[in-house]
């Protein structure tokens, strides 16, 4: 279920109880102290102060920990069977200045200082989450944790998942202005400041109807290990969108994600039962040669492509991705039985 601790619209009446604790413990984020007008996050949503510094109540929580107690009460005490909370906004510093350690001053919201306050803020919140939710899964958005500059050692390993949104098809994605690999760079290292689970889900964003740049955003998540989402860029979050390559079972990764091009600056990942191939921005249209003959799959939305024929090598444009289904599927290796643990 989602959560924010970052901002909120001080009118919208479902959280009275939380904004009418915002305004009597003067939690929102100030330019300087703890009053005048609190700073606005976006919109009309104004920001809030969710560090460690914030004042105390009468029961001794600042603000994150009352804010941690008030979405489990309202999210999980009711609904014991969710899997668990996806928090909003965790960011590895914050997207606004203001004076977050109440010290009196602005701090600059990309300082070093800021940034360290705010991760401790949602340490404290992860820490006092998994006390209250045992066994529940947290999950964020992570969307600013690939940025080349990032650094956030309070929060690395300490989620199950993230979101990184709009890796492509939005204006500000890494791969609109950076490029392929830079977008792969910063996918690597979003996936590798997650727990074990890796629950990490590829964001892309576009129209339902350009087959071609999902094909490139699918292809381009399977070469990591995260879960894929493409969100319709008139809708945002509103609806599913479902894709011919959605219907195909790949079967579990039989090479490690890769790190250079298979053939002719095409990138490839083998899986249990297919492959799957990426062209980057900037590589051209590109033939590729395959081992041996493999299937396309056989779909409506783009029949020019996925006709179901057998190939034997493939041109992608550039751009540009492909599954391709195993004319004889590889058996999973099947466990050892029979074992004594001593």
């Amino acid at each position: 279920l989602y959560i924010d601790n970052s901002s909120i619209d001080p009118t919208d009446a479902a959280y009275a109880t939380l904004i009418n604790k915002l305004n009597s413990m003067s939690w929102w984020l100030y330019p300087e102290g703890n009053s005048g007008t609190p700073i606005t996050f976006s919109g009309s949503e104004l920001t809030i102060n969710n560090t460690t510094f914030t004042a105390k109540d009468s029961s001794g929580e600042d603000s994150v920990d009352w804010m941690t107690n008030y979405f489990v009460s309202q999210s999980y005490t009711p609904n014991p069977s969710i899997d668990g909370l996806f928090m909003d906004n965790m960011f590895w510093e914050p997207t606004v200045s203001g004076d977050w350690n109440l010290s009196g001053v602005d701090t600059p919201n990309t300082s070093a200082q800021a940034g360290t306050w705010l991760r401790e803020g949602y340490a404290e919140y992860l820490t006092k989450v998994r006390d209250l939710m045992p066994g529940k899964l947290q999950l964020a958005n992570i969307a600013t944790w690939g940025q080349p500059q990032a650094v956030f050692p309070e929060l690395q390993g300490k989620l199950d998942g993230g979101v990184m949104e709009g890796l492509i098809g939005a204006s500000y994605s890494i791969e609109s202005y950076g490029g392929w690999q830079a977008m792969m760079t910063w996918y690597a290292k979003s996936m590798a400041a997650l727990d074990s689970n890796q629950l990490g889900i590829f964001g892309q964003e576009g129209s339902p109807t350009d087959y071609q740049s999902m094909r490139y955003g699918l292809a381009s998540c399977l070469m990591g290990n995260a879960y894929y989402n493409f969100s319709n860029s008139a809708s945002e979050y509103y609806g599913v969108n479902w894709f011919d390559e959605f219907n195909v079972n790949l079967g579990q990764a039989t090479s490690p994600p890769p790190t250079a091009a298979w053939q002719n600056g095409v990138w490839r990942r083998d899986f249990q039962n297919g492959i799957a191939l990426v062209n980057p921005k900037g590589n051209g249209p590109q033939t590729v040669k395959l081992e041996t003959s493999y299937v396309k799959i056989k779909g409506t939305q783009a029949p020019t492509v996925n006709d179901g024929s057998t190939v034997t090598s493939v041109t992608l444009q550039d751009r540009d991705g492909i599954i391709l289904l195993r004319q004889n599927p590889i058996s999973a290796p099947k466990p050892p039985t029979n074992l004594t643990a001593q």
